[in-house]
C-alpha cells in the first residue's frame, strides 16, 4: 500500500509539470495548441489530485495533514483549486503558468519527503480542526497567488517605468487589472485566515488541553504574524489610500513570510500543531 500511495503522489506530481510546462509554453510561446490544451490539463490535474486526496482521507480516516507530506499535497490542491476559480471568474488565464509551477513546487516538496504517518494527532479528527485547517490550507494560497501577482505587478511596473515594452507587457493583463486581481486574492485570503484563527481558538486549547499552547506553538504564532500584517495592510490600503507598487510589495514580502512559515515550521514537526 506504501508504494501505491508513493506511486499516485509521484503521478499527480507529473500531471502538475506538465500542467504548468503547457501554461509556460503557452505564455511564452502564445502557440494554439497550448492554450488549447491547458485548461482541460489543469482540470485533469486537479480531477486525479482531489481523487487521491479522497482516497487518502477514506483510507486513513482523516483529512491528510499529518505529516509534512501531507501538507505539502494539501497546499498544491488548494492552490490549483483557487486559482481555478479566478481563472473561471475571470479569464485571465496568462498568469497560470506562474501560480501552477508553485503547486507543482509544492507537490514536488510532497514527494520527496513522503512517509507513512504512523500516529497522528486524534485532535485532526475534530469537525472544528478540521475546518480550521481547510480554511488555512485555503488562506495560504490565495495568499501566495496575491504575492505572485504583486511579484509580476513589481516586474511589469519596472519594464512600463524603463519603457521596456518586453514579453511580460504583452502577454499579461495590465497594471490595473493585476492589482485588482492582486487585491480580489488577499481579500479572500484574509477571510479563510480569519475563519481558521477563530476556529483555532476555539479548539486548539481544549482539544490539546493546554491554553498555554496559543503563545507557544510557532504555526499559530506564523498564521498570526501573516494574519495581522495583512490585516494592517488592507486597513492602511482603505484608510490611507495605498495601491500600486506599495502593495505589490506587501504582497510579496507575505508570500516569502507564508512560504516559510509553512515549510520551516513543518520540516521540525510532523503534526499540523
Amino acid at each position: 500500500m506504501q508504494i501505491i500511495e508513493f506511486l499516485l503522489s509521484l503521478f499527480v506530481f507529473i500531471l502538475y509539470l506538465a500542467t504548468a510546462s503547457f501554461y509556460l509554453i503557452h505564455f511564452f510561446t502564445d502557440s494554439a495548441w497550448s492554450l488549447k490544451a491547458k485548461r482541460p490539463l489543469l482540470i485533469a490535474t486537479f480531477s486525479a489530485h482531489l481523487i487521491f486526496i479522497s482516497a487518502l482521507t477514506a483510507m486513513n480516516g482523516y483529512i491528510p495533514i499529518a505529516s509534512l507530506y501531507q501538507i505539502m499535497t494539501m497546499i498544491a490542491l488548494t492552490l490549483s483549486f483557487v486559482y481555478l476559480i479566478i481563472e473561471f471568474k475571470t479569464e485571465a488565464h496568462e498568469t497560470g503558468g506562474f501560480v501552477i509551477s508553485l503547486a507543482t513546487l509544492f507537490q514536488m516538496i510532497s514527494t520527496i519527503y513522503f512517509s507513512t504517518v504512523k500516529s497522528i494527532d486524534p485532535a485532526i479528527k475534530n469537525w472544528i480542526i478540521e475546518v480550521h485547517i481547510l480554511t488555512a490550507f485555503l488562506g495560504y494560497s490565495a495568499i501566495f497567488i496575491a504575492g505572485i501577482y504583486g511579484m509580476l505587478y513589481l516586474i511589469l511596473y519596472r519594464q512600463i517605468q524603463s519603457n521596456h515594452f518586453g514579453l511580460l507587457y504583452q502577454r499579461l493583463p495590465n497594471l490595473e487589472i493585476m492589482e485588482k486581481m492582486s487585491y480580489t486574492s488577499i481579500v479572500h485570503g484574509f477571510f479563510f485566515m480569519s475563519v481558521a484563527i477563530v476556529a483555532g481558538l476555539i479548539e486548539i486549547p481544549r482539544t490539546h488541553q493546554s491554553p498555554s499552547l496559543l503563545l507557544t506553538d510557532p504555526k499559530l504564532i506564523g498564521v498570526l504574524i501573516i494574519w495581522t500584517s495583512y490585516g494592517i495592510g488592507l486597513l492602511v490600503k482603505i484608510k490611507l489610500g495605498w495601491n500600486g507598487r506599495k502593495m505589490a510589495i506587501l504582497f510579496v514580502a507575505g508570500l516569502v513570510l507564508t512560504f516559510f512559515s509553512i515549510t520551516f515550521f513543518n520540516l521540525f514537526s510532523a503534526r499540523f500543531h
